[in-house]
């Protein structure tokens, strides 16, 4: 088997892997972003048998327009997933199970719920005594659930929080003290950590939130035909939140959560430079900030509070997934290759990895 690194190691960048065994050749997502004009470099590759997609976030799944350039392979993802995509000439999605085997082109492909965004998975690959590729995970969250992978010789992890260990607890206590302004904005993405965002404003901080009209409608989607992607309990939770929601308005009123999580599009690209100067609101970032957008300037500025809700693992997180597979190969996905030497130091036992591996 050999696993070639073609994005996703080297920095924060759109993930792409491509691994090569038994005669076939799968690629593993294809994304763009997280900056403005990043795209996997897929012109190499050749032509591939299969595409598994991990999950429908733009820097794993927003490569699909280069699907030509690599011989136009099936494309597969869960039911959820292939419900927030759009395939180029309106090509169908072979479908994965959120939980469970199929056979990909001869290789056999495990998956589990991953905990980080609606229908997505991690994938096991039964190849070299097994391959782990996390995509995007999260053990924390409160409504999406997060299933135990197989054993793997080799792990792809999610080390897109780096080294940090802290919990959620103590990131709803920053946002907690974030949002003791009046009136506040929180750009977020409506398949990710927005709803829970909500959920905890509503919970927590006993506030009705205002929602944008995207946030309602995935609301009404976890509820509904998303529910399988949800913890026990959290349908039930997320009911409640649609139901108390308050409409989004021009003018600052509480806790607003509008998308997208750039302000570069959506009901947060309108509100922003509207709201963004009035020393009555604050406006809170709560994941990565990209170039190029406006709520990178906007904070830049000195307009807005960052602070970390997460959505990835944390390094305890990946050190127990790792210890739990029984991994033998890391390759830490998401960060410089500058930071090597830390990561052979956390990982001592194990071969870390930032370039094609043999195995």
């Amino acid at each position: 088997m050999r696993l070639t690194p073609i994005s996703g190691i080297g920095g924060k960048g759109p993930a792409c892997f491509l691994v090569e065994a038994a005669d076939r050749r799968l690629v593993l997502d294809i994304g763009v972003g997280p900056d403005i004009g990043q795209e996997a470099d897929v012109g190499g590759i050749g032509r591939v048998d299969a595409l598994v997609l991990s999950h429908a976030h733009g820097d794993h799944a927003g490569g699909l327009h280069l699907l030509d350039q690599i011989g136009n392979p099936p494309v597969y993802a869960t039911d959820i997933v292939a419900s927030q995509i759009a395939m180029p000439d309106g090509g169908a999605v072979r479908t994965l199970p959120l939980r469970g085997c199929i056979d990909v082109s001869g290789i056999k492909v495990t998956t589990g719920r991953n905990g980080h965004s609606p229908g997505g998975v991690w994938l096991h690959l039964g190849v070299g005594h097994g391959l782990l590729y996390a995509g995007d995970t999260c053990v924390e969250s409160e409504i999406y659930a997060f299933d135990d992978p197989p054993p793997a010789a080799t792990a792809i992890i999610d080390a897109s929080d780096g080294f940090s260990d802290e919990p959620q607890s103590a990131c709803r206590r920053s946002l907690r003290r974030a949002l003791a302004s009046r009136h506040a904005l929180l750009p977020v993405p409506a398949t990710g950590r927005g709803p829970e965002i909500a959920l905890f404003v509503l919970e927590a901080m006993q506030k009705r939130p205002a929602l944008c009209g995207a946030l309602r409608r995935t609301l009404e989607r976890l509820i509904g035909p998303w529910r399988d992607a949800l913890r026990p309990g959290a349908g039930e939770r997320l009911s409640r939140l649609l139901a108390a929601a308050r409409p989004l308005r021009d003018v600052p009123d509480g806790i607003a959560l509008a998308t997208n999580a750039n302000a570069n599009q959506g009901e947060s690209a309108r509100l922003l430079p509207l709201w963004h100067e009035r020393d009555d609101v604050a406006v809170v970032l709560t994941g990565y900030v990209p170039r190029g957008t406006p709520a990178l300037a906007v904070s830049e500025a000195g307009r807005a509070t960052r602070l970390r809700w997460n959505v990835h693992p944390r390094l305890s997180d990946n050190a127990a997934m790792l210890r739990s597979v029984g991994a033998r190969a890391v390759m830490p996905a998401f960060v410089t290759v500058g930071s090597r030497a830390a990561w052979e130091n956390t990982f001592a036992s194990l071969q870390v990895a930032f370039e094609p591996l043999d195995i």
